[in-house]
């Protein structure tokens, strides 16, 4: 048959060669046949050759494989005119509908709704005349591939054969004769296609460059859609045209209805089977989500069966819709206003049920639900979109009526303030809305009014998320690999959740007529600032990549942080610098991707290298110079987190030690920070860089006559029983020297923690100096004795005594 291609017909061969070097092959053969056929008399005649041999095989293949491409080029010539029949009547019916279509587009070049419509049309046309060109299109590729290898074949063959041809082998000129009359069939079937298909082809060109026009005007038409303004209602003569606005509304409703619903029980049929393949599912999850006891149990108010009885149900008719209003590229609207509908309907649902979770006693009713009807209203003009002079006096009664309910409207005290908030601000975006339509901007005061809710419901709907998101985190398990685990996709969450918020913002957006394509041309939108260049799309993914990083950061510090736990091996020292280097990793691979997608080269940055090491050269030399001290302090590990440093006189304990500076915080619970740069450069005292373990010397003085060795045995004794003083070294006595007025002594010991050293050596010498007293050894203390031998003016201490005597007195000091 026609739609056969006879060219992918194969017959299988023990060995597979080109026509070409068969060719060859079979001239070399006929070129040797008569020279045998001549041979002498006596000799014994050739062999015949074997009808199993493999060169016998393939010539049999190849001639058979040459007669049947000629039988089906027959077949195939005798079954175009048919097929180019059925195919002329695909292409006139393709032709008038586009001519249709093309003058319904001159005659719609400032109405984009129209457009829109047309153009839709027009990629359905467009498929379906592809989908009839295509088995003659693939057809007529197949015969140019045969052709060609037909025509390389012969003249790779005729180029090898003699002149005089008259010795040839009769199967030889039988195989050339067959090329070249396929030669000439296939040339011939291939023009005759080129003609039938050539008419589609130039329409398929023009309904392209059409929807290209199209698709160029609509950005453009759209936004002069909603920001021109018409002449404002103030105006008497905006009035005049009134009767005849209103007269060509009607006129046109049925061509446009026709244009954007479906019309043919076939489509409706389509419709309603997308509408339940979709919907199906989607209520069966609800129910079964509805049956879990440990969720309606756990949620109060029967939150719980109306987030899945109604909200998901909502959703999951706007779903189904949407994707029932789709038809091979074109897009019923007349379903998709009914589909915005229910997904905004659930979205303002679902967003205060989700919110009222964690708030018993909350409403039922969600704040924005009197906040609806407008937005009802609203959807409906925009999809009838009536003229101005109609459309502007039907949204200002809306809104006075809104107005007018808001003013008697109870206020509930139990809703959150940002709901409250909201439903304060809603009269003012009324009656701003009223000023504007007023003044000529109809729909530009409809899109405001939208905007509003949306962005109230958005918000609405991320906060509760968020807040979910926080009780999810509360309830993971703090060790483990589900923790870890938890970690990581909660950190994935919290961008996604900002994601699904814009997402909310979108599904209003293309609720306007022509939001999608004021989506699209948002999202392409780009501005430059020098050589770099921003769109919508690149700011998205850039944000998007900040909370991934940011997500992955935290989840990778919590994984080392609790690394040594389930590593005893590991130093818990190494954290800290893990830590750092892990984190400036992920942000250096997200400047690189930054600047990657902001389309900065590497050239530039080596500039901007060179620009830099001239300012570190003079303003930042400190700042650089902190910074390469810390990472040889971080990565040296000359300082960690809980070493006992002594600056320049001043005791802390090191809490941190970043890029910048080194955080101490004294024994006072004063916090110092300090350089890194003065801590390379400078002398740096650290008591527990080896151990904890710290040497204190306690000094004794007795009197003069003390038992040394009693003293001796004393001192060891009173160390040793002492619980903080180490054993290994044990504690020592050293007769110091003699002093002034006692035996000095130093007791030193080693304390096993630095924290307690002070208070250890308090104790020993509480203990040294109750041992002391039991066993009567005085600790002397300086002493003073005064002799005076003669003084005038003293009088007799004795009375009537004669003969002064010398008294004596002693001090102590």
């Amino acid at each position: 048959m026609w739609h056969k291609v006879p060219m992918q017909k194969h017959h299988h061969s023990p060995l597979r060669i080109s026509l070409a070097s068969l060719a060859t092959l079979l001239l070399l053969i006929a070129l040797l046949m008569p020279g045998i056929a001549r041979a002498d008399d006596e000799t014994q005649p050739p062999a015949e050759i074997p009808t199993s041999d493999a060169w016998g095989l393939i010539w049999q293949d190849r001639t058979q494989e040459l007669v049947s491409l000629l039988e089906e080029s027959e077949a195939l010539r005798k079954d175009l005119p048919a097929t180019a029949r059925k195919l002329d009547a695909d292409i006139s019916g393709a032709q008038r509908e586009y001519q249709r279509l093309f003058a319904l587009f001159q005659a719609s070049r400032s109405l984009p709704s129209e457009l829109v419509a047309i153009n839709g049309h027009l990629l359905a046309l467009e498929r379906g005349l592809q989908k009839s060109l295509s088995p003659l299109q693939t057809i007529h590729e197949g015969l140019e591939a045969k052709f060609g290898e037909l025509e390389s074949a012969e003249k790779e063959l005729v180029a090898q054969l003699p002149r005089d041809r008259s010795d040839l082998a009769a199967e030889l000129t039988t195989y050339l004769n067959n090329l070249s009359q396929g030669k000439r069939k296939l040339a011939s079937l291939r023009s005759r296609l080129s003609g039938v298909i050539e008419p589609g082809k130039v329409l398929l060109g023009r309904i392209a460059t059409t929807r290209r026009q199209i698709e160029t005007m609509l950005p453009d038409l759209w936004r002069r859609h909603y920001l021109e303004p018409s002449s404002n209602l103030f105006d008497v003569g905006t009035w005049n045209g009134l009767q005849m606005s209103v007269e060509t509304f009607i006129q046109n409703a049925p061509l446009r209805l026709a244009t954007e619903m479906p019309t043919t029980p076939k489509v409706w049929i389509g419709c309603a089977l997308r509408f339940l393949f979709i919907f199906v599912p989607v209520l069966i999850f609800g129910r079964m989500l509805a049956r879990r006891e440990t969720l309606r149990q756990a949620l109060p108010d029967n939150r719980w069966k109306r987030l899945t009885n109604r909200s998901m149900v909502w959703i999951g008719i706007g779903l189904a819709l949407h994707f029932a209003s789709w038809n091979s590229g074109e897009v019923f609207r007349a379903i998709v206003v009914p589909a915005n509908i229910f997904l905004i309907w659930g979205q303002l649902t679902l967003a205060w049920e989700l919110r009222a979770l964690h708030r018993p006693g909350s409403p039922r009713r969600s704040p924005f639900q009197p906040l609806f009807a407008p937005v009802l209203a609203s959807l409906l003009l925009l999809f009838l979109n009536p003229p101005l002079v109609l459309l502007g006096p039907v949204w200002s009664l809306v809104l006075l009526i809104a107005l007018w309910h808001s003013r008697k409207r109870q206020r509930h005290g139990t809703i959150p303030p940002l709901e409250a908030n909201m439903v304060l601000i809603e009269p003012f975006m009324l009656w701003l809305s009223l000023l504007v339509t007023l003044f000529g901007w109809g729909r530009l005061a409809i899109l405001l009014y939208m905007a509003y809710l949306a962005i109230a419901v958005s918000l609405q709907l991320g906060l509760a998320l968020m807040r979910l998101l926080d009780d999810a985190s509360a309830r993971l398990p703090r060790e483990g690999a589900s923790a870890i685990l938890g970690g990581v996709i909660l950190g994935i969450a919290a961008p996604l959740v900002l994601l699904l918020v814009a997402g909310a913002l979108v599904l209003w957006v293309i609720a306007y007529p022509g939001g999608s394509y004021i989506l699209r041309h948002a999202i392409e939108f780009n501005f430059k600032v020098g050589e770099v260049s921003f769109d919508g799309l690149r700011i998205l993914f850039i944000l998007t990549a900040f909370y991934v990083t940011r997500s992955l950061v935290a989840v990778g510090s919590t994984f080392l942080v609790r690394l040594p736990q389930r590593m005893h091996r590991f130093d818990r020292s190494m954290v800290q610098p893990m830590q750092t280097a892990f984190t400036y990793l992920l942000w250096a691979l997200f400047g690189l991707y930054v600047l990657n997608a902001l389309g900065v080269s590497l050239t530039n940055l080596a500039v901007i290298a060179g620009g830099l090491s001239v300012g570190i050269g003079f303003g930042l030399q400190t700042i650089v110079n902190n910074f390469i001290s810390g990472l040889i302090l971080i990565f040296g590990r000359t300082l960690q987190e809980g070493d006992i440093i002594d600056l320049g006189g001043t005791m802390g304990t090191v809490r941190k030690v970043s890029i910048r500076a080194t955080t101490v915080e004294t024994f006072d619970n004063a916090v110092i920070f300090v350089p890194n740069a003065d801590l390379v450069s400078n002398r740096l005292t650290n008591w527990t860089r080896n151990s904890l373990t710290i040497r204190r010397d306690v000094a004794v003085g007795v009197a003069y006559g003390s038992d040394v060795e009693l003293v001796t045995r004393l001192l060891l004794e009173v160390a040793k029983a002492h619980k903080r003083v180490l054993h290994h070294p044990g504690p020592v006595v050293l007769f110091d020297n003699f002093g002034p007025s006692s035996l000095d002594f130093i007791l030193r010991v080693w304390v096993d923690d630095i924290a307690v050293g002070v208070s250890t050596a308090s104790d020993l010498r509480v203990e040294i100096d109750r041992v002391f007293r039991e066993n009567n050894v005085e600790i002397s203390f300086p002493q003073l004795d005064l002799h005076v031998r003669s003084a005038e003016g003293l009088q007799p201490l004795t009375p009537g005594a004669t003969t002064p005597t010398a008294p004596s007195a002693s001090g102590e000091a």
